[in-house]
């Protein structure tokens, strides 16, 4: 099983909308931890691959 966030931020169409906030490097390394984290508890693997939400490349994020 591969990595892919716990709630896929996209950037916005009809069926997916945008985040009213752009997310932070924090909230998104921390998003594909947790998913990780669950990950392991069903397979208990450590090494997987990741998959980019919505086919995104890129990934707003805001600096703080």
């Amino acid at each position: 099983m591969g990595n892919h966030t716990v709630f896929h931020p996209c950037s916005g169409t009809e069926d997916n909308p945008v985040p009213s906030e752009p997310y932070t490097a924090y909230q998104i390394i921390r998003e594909i931890e947790v998913m990780d984290y669950f990950l392991y508890a069903v397979d208990g693997k450590t090494h997987r691959t990741f998959a980019y939400p919505c086919a995104e490349t890129l990934l707003e994020v805001k600096i703080t």
